[in-house]
């Protein structure tokens, strides 16, 4: 997703924006980060950098959280 937008941004000075540095300053975070919801949030917010809109990331390998199962207090059959 980074080198998409590296590459095919349509605004070859990608608004002024130091792409590369921009990397550099997030990259700290990819080792905290602990399942792929994680890593979408980061380069969701590196992405939000380019400040244009329709640009989005998603896909991967997310984690399904364990549903409890709760009552329905008031509710009938």
């Amino acid at each position: 997703m980074l080198r998409q937008m590296r590459d095919f941004f349509f605004a070859p000075n990608m608004h002024g924006v130091d792409w590369a540095g921009i990397k550099r300053s997030n990259e700290v975070m990819v080792p905290l980060s602990i399942n792929r919801a994680d890593l979408t949030y980061i380069i969701g917010e590196m992405i939000g950098e380019l400040n244009s809109g329709h640009t989005y990331v998603g896909g991967g390998d997310m984690p399904k959280a364990e549903r409890i199962e709760t009552g329905l207090l008031g509710c009938k059959d």
